[in-house]
Order: C-alpha cells, then sequence, then structure tokens
C-alpha cells in the first residue's frame, strides 16, 4: 500500500508500507516481493522523498561492510558480540534468516535508503519489534535470542 502526500510544486512524499515474507517462505516468493516493492519505490521517487516501513522479517544487527555502513546505522538492537541466530542453530533457519537479511540490506544500498532506526541511540530493551511465541515473561531480551528487530523506517 502506498500513501502520496502532494507536498508542493508537484512534490509527493510517499510513504510505502511493507510486508515482507517470513525467512521459512520460499526463496522465490521473496524475491517476487521485493521485485514488487523495487517497482513501488522507484515509480515512487520518481515523484519525490520516499519512505518504505514496516515488516521487512529481517534480522539486520551491525553493519559488515563498509558498503553497509552508508545504510545501517550504529544503534541496531543487536550488540557487537550478540548472536542473532542463537535460537535457529540448524542450517536452513539460519541460511533463511541470513537471505531475509540479504534481501533486505541489498534492497537499502540499491535505493540509498537508510535504515532510520538504526541511526539513533535508545536502550536496547526498546529497540527489538518482534518477541518470539514461545518467550517466557521476565525473560530480558539479551538474555536469550528470543526477541528481535524486524520493522524498520527506511528513508
Amino acid at each position: 500500500m502506498v500513501v502520496e502526500l502532494k507536498l508542493y510544486e508537484g512534490l509527493t512524499l510517499s510513504l510505502v508500507n511493507v510486508y515482507a515474507p517470513q525467512p521459512a517462505r520460499p526463496t522465490e516468493e521473496k524475491e517476487k516481493c521485493y521485485q514488487g516493492l523495487q517497482k513501488t519505490v522507484s515509480s515512487c521517487m520518481r515523484k519525490g522523498p520516499t519512505i518504505a516501513a514496516g515488516d521487512f522479517n529481517a534480522r539486520v544487527g551491525k553493519a559488515t561492510n563498509k558498503i553497509e555502513k552508508e545504510v545501517i546505522g550504529p544503534y541496531c538492537f543487536l550488540p557487537e558480540e550478540y548472536d542473532p541466530y542463537i535460537n535457529f542453530k540448524d542450517k536452513v533457519n539460519v541460511e533463511n534468516l541470513q537471505e531475509n537479511r540479504e534481501l533486505f540490506v541489498g534492497f537499502c544500498v540499491s535505493n540509498r535508503m537508510a535504515v532510520t532506526n538504526t541511526q539513533f541511540r535508545k536502550q536496547q530493551e526498546k529497540l527489538y519489534t518482534h518477541i518470539n511465541t514461545d518467550t517466557q515473561p521476565g525473560v530480558t531480551p539479551l538474555q536469550h535470542g528470543n526477541y528481535s528487530q524486524i520493522d524498520y523506517i527506511t528513508v
């Protein structure tokens, strides 16, 4: 879904709502989602500033190289030493999670869109956007891999 706000002199601010497939979904479904998102964002960017926000189902963590640092800020939910895949030790689940990360970060890099909720310092406990359904009450985010940041705002 896209909401377009006419600003002035033909300039339009576009807000794109995103819900990307979960990690276990087939690769083809994920790629089709990002192809559609790319088409939508490209069209919106021709009209003016564009914000894509929502559930990207990607665990980004810290930037791993210079190119990623151009879009991912230093304030992610996962600190340097934290394993984003702690609850997903089998190879297939880890690969699915990494695939979602690669698709999301690749989208941001190719569109030069910053992941804005990684740009501002917040307490770690206020950065997660998803809690696994089997998480026990009283478990803090950094004790276990039951919490994650999968919702983002890109500009």
